[in-house]
């Protein structure tokens, strides 16, 4: 069973439909939009340890201003001493493979 969010067009604030299986870690995860901590600030009666999280609730999971998309992610494990310019995912690997040695060209 998936959760559904809802968005409340006046202020901004979008709400998750909490589900089996989830814990405020869990939701914090999923979004990766916000933190722990701002997901206790915004929704004080789960309680501090999450003890308070019921299925079929909805909980707050943005406010005005919390960022609509996630920050990329850098794919692991990465070997120490990679160049910051060698772009995964991007072809760039290929028009310049001295910058990423050990990655296979031809791939």
């Amino acid at each position: 069973m998936k959760g559904q969010v809802k968005t409340d067009p006046s202020s901004g604030q979008k709400y998750h439909q909490a589900v089996s299986g989830d814990t405020c870690q869990v939701i914090v995860d999923k979004y990766r939009t916000f933190s722990l901590a701002d997901f206790y600030k915004w929704n004080p009666a789960v309680g501090s340890s999450c003890s308070s999280l019921w299925i079929g609730y909805y909980y707050c999971i943005a406010v005005k201003g919390t960022p609509t998309t996630p920050p990329p992610t850098t794919p692991t494990p990465v070997q120490a001493g990679i160049t910051a310019k060698c772009k995964f995912g991007a072809p760039s690997y290929k028009a310049y493979p001295e910058l990423c040695s050990g990655l296979d060209a031809n791939r």
